[in-house]
């Protein structure tokens, strides 16, 4: 629902009752990102600490309360409120799901537990796409919004009967971050999620510029979702046959081979089954990521996944630069530098010792 929430108003803000500006939209974006970003460590220290079900269950009823003050705007500085709120309260989320996880699972079991908790990400932009315009037919915008705060509502008191894994006695400290294996997992990730938030950020424009029409180009843009929901679930005997890190090893390098053939347009069609390639190779790494935070942290699973989840998403901040590459030099040398940058953050992956 962190996931889902946090890309609704995209498709929402075509709903709205008041004009809603693309800049707006931005804005709105990006303040759940910084707030989101802001609380990755607190996050993570708090699961550690408390056991990450009381985490989640405030922070789903975090999440509902600032969907609910969403659901009111009438402007876009109630959004900009609402959406911040919904960053700070959907952060603590990933944290506090990688700490329940890895303490339920032991190492052999793990890979494939996070593989199924990874669907998470490809099955929210999947059905976005599917039930947010069906709800806002149906219950008007506002609603839409209403009716993710209820499932935020339903989901907390279900957590309430789920096991909480804390460590006796342990206290919070940020020196317990000072881990080679986690800085190398936060920076290797930085490396990679640059160039995939660069993707993300940018590639429906690239799409549009080569005069594919705006229904065609969101059908291949969604087709790296659809192409990572069978990964996701193929990932995790992939985890367990290679390992974490023979996984990023393979994947990284064919990852950003994808995103380099992206330079040649050779059509729809060739750029529709690429899309397909890239999701399927993107989804497999992110259950790496996650049973990479596991393994390392074991019982600080929550400290470093918040640790790592910060760098992560930061990269988003870092893919802001990609208009400087695409104005100077074209979205040729875009697509060859994003898969050069993906390609090179297994080098740094490849050293975890897990």
């Amino acid at each position: 629902m962190g996931y889902y929430t946090r890309l609704a108003w995209g498709i929402l803000s075509n709903y709205a009752g008041y004009s809603a500006s693309s800049a707006a939209t931005g804005i709105v974006f990006s303040l759940f990102f910084a707030a989101y970003i802001a609380v990755q460590i607190p996050a993570g220290l708090a699961s550690d600490k408390a056991g990450p079900r009381p985490v989640l269950v405030a922070s789903l009823l975090g999440l509902a309360a600032s969907t609910a003050l969403a659901s009111a705007a009438t402007g876009d500085e109630l959004m900009y409120l609402a959406s911040a709120l919904m960053g700070a309260s959907a952060g603590w989320i990933y944290p506090a799901s990688v700490k329940l996880v890895s303490a339920l699972y032991d190492r052999g079991e793990l890979p494939r537990a996070m593989a199924l908790y990874s669907l998470a990400w490809p099955l929210s932009i999947a059905l976005l796409g599917v039930t947010a315009p069906e709800a806002a037919a149906a219950l008007g915008w506002r609603g839409a919004y209403l009716a993710m705060a209820a499932f935020d509502i339903a989901l907390a008191l279900a957590l309430l009967k789920s096991p909480n894994p804390r460590t006796a006695g342990m206290r919070i400290s940020l020196a317990d971050l000072r881990n080679r294996d986690a800085a190398l997992l936060a920076a290797g990730g930085f490396i990679f999620f640059a160039a995939y938030w660069a993707f993300a950020f940018y590639a429906y424009d690239y799409l549009e510029g080569l005069g594919i029409s705006s229904e065609a180009a969101g059908l291949i843009y969604s087709l790296t979702a659809i192409g990572g929901i069978p990964s996701t679930i193929a990932a995790g005997w992939i985890i367990s046959r290679l390992g974490v890190r023979r996984t990023y090893a393979v994947f990284l390098p064919l990852y950003g081979a994808a995103l380099a053939a992206y330079a040649a347009p050779l059509g729809a069609v060739y750029l529709a089954a690429l899309s397909l390639i890239a999701g399927f190779l993107r989804f497999v790494i992110t259950p790496a990521n996650s049973t990479a935070a596991g393994l390392i942290g074991g019982g600080r699973a929550g400290s470093v996944s918040g640790l790592a989840n910060l760098f992560w998403q930061a990269a988003g901040i870092a893919a802001g630069a990609a208009p400087l590459i695409i104005g100077a030099l074209g979205f040729r040398a875009f697509w060859i530098v994003a898969g050069a940058l993906s390609a090179s953050s297994a080098l740094v992956l490849s050293r975890l010792k897990i």
